[in-house]
């Protein structure tokens, strides 16, 4: 029996998002140090400012919360759980260095925001920027990929509905 919605399409799509803001940050890192911000980049900055909280740390919660222990409970093999909960420790640790990047990050582009250039670090945006792509590669070319085998349709369906009840605005504040 086949899910009847893809979970695994949820957290790739959250991927997406997370990437386009990745490339808007090495747009900016890039930027020439001699030539001021304009009205695009500025916008831009503020843009990225709430990135931070209404995508990635949500979708961070949301792979530690519902994703890694369904996967971990899944029927496997004693080589495969082991397999899965140190994979998912290692995300969990990429998981808080991402986060200390993204706040350093969230310096510079307040300074981007404001047009002072005397405030960015281009290499802290550059440094979260790979960071996040070998972050988010691992889990789409590894976890994900694994999660599909190890986990049953109805499991699969269990994750659905359990990512789209934490995603309705009732969940923000804890009512689901």
């Amino acid at each position: 029996m086949k899910p009847t919605r893809d979970p695994f399409a949820l957290f790739l799509g959250a991927h997406d998002a997370i990437r386009h803001a990745l490339a808007q940050l090495e747009q900016l890192a890039a930027w020439p140090a001699e030539t001021p911000y304009g009205d695009e980049q500025r916008a831009s900055a503020c843009d990225l400012l709430g990135v931070f909280e209404q995508v990635i740390v949500p979708h961070h919660r949301e792979e530690e919360r519902e994703f890694w222990p369904l996967v971990a409970r899944a029927d496997a093999t004693a080589e495969q759980r082991e397999s899965v909960l140190g994979l998912a420790q290692h995300l969990q640790a990429e998981h808080e260095e991402l986060e200390r990047l993204w706040t350093q990050a969230t310096r510079s582009l307040h300074g981007i925001a404001a047009g002072q250039r005397e405030a960015v670090d281009a290499q802290a945006l550059r440094r979260l920027v790979e960071a996040y792509r070998q972050h988010a590669q691992l889990e789409d070319e590894v976890l994900v990929p694994l999660a599909r085998c190890l986990l049953s349709p109805d499991a699969q369906d269990r994750l659905a509905i359990a990512v789209l009840l934490s995603r309705l605005p009732a969940a923000k504040w804890g009512m689901v």
